[in-house]
């Protein structure tokens, strides 16, 4: 019995070491579009607006089509709204409200490269994100049911969460170590720590990304 746990034990190893040996790591640079919007908001639906992100990536292929890629992200998010709405010409609703956090995110992505042309991949990307927000300001100014409203306070408090992890899928495009990408993330922990009084009122962050990067 010791002789066969050794045996699977030294088997082990060597498929570890081989995995390791073939696989390949690359550093790179990545960074581009955000346009993200929050579900809800307090009282306030937040639509989309235009951020950016920029930071290092990863990638770690364990063969020439299977890969993981990951990375650390500064993430300017948020979302804003512009509601008009008079009775009789008195305003009822006439405010602007902007959220505009930061979070550092650090993904964690399957990847698949298909080759199809010379040093040419398309590869789609699939996981989970993970992000800790770091700043950020929430404003409201105009009419709110008809009283006037001027709020201007940190994003995060003590009624939201730092914290956030969703799920993300992509396309990219590879040439050569140019990476072109497209991808979708949408947050799976509320943004507010606390239930609203209807639950579809509960925040989540959603962003549209577009890319560029460059490996090393």
């Amino acid at each position: 019995m010791k002789t066969m746990k050794t045996k699977m034990l030294v088997l082990a190893t060597f498929c570890l070491f081989a995995v390791a040996v073939n696989a390949q790591f690359s550093i790179g640079v990545k960074g581009g579009l955000n346009v993200s919007s929050i579900e809800e908001y307090g009282s306030y639906s937040l639509d989309s607006k235009a951020g950016f992100h920029g930071g290092l990536m990863t990638q770690y292929m364990f063969n020439s089509n299977w890969g993981l890629e990951s990375g650390l992200y500064y993430s300017l998010m948020g979302g804003k709204e512009k509601e008009k709405d008079y009775d009789y010409l008195e305003p009822i609703d006439d405010y602007k409200a902007s959220a505009n956090p930061a979070y550092l995110q650090m993904p964690l992505y399957a990847i698949y490269k298909f080759n199809v042309g010379q040093n040419l991949y398309l590869y789609p990307s699939l996981g989970l994100h993970l992000g800790y927000g770091l700043n950020g300001k929430f404003d409201v100014k105009g009419v709110d049911n008809g009283e006037p409203i001027d709020e201007k306070r940190d994003f995060f408090n003590d009624e939201t969460n730092r914290f956030d992890m969703g799920v993300g899928a992509g396309i990219n495009l590879q040439y050569e170590r140019v990476i072109f990408g497209l991808a979708y993330e949408h947050g799976l922990l509320k943004i507010n720590k606390h239930d609203f009084r209807y639950e579809d009122e509960n925040a989540f962050n959603a962003n549209l990304k577009l890319s560029i990067g460059f490996l090393f």
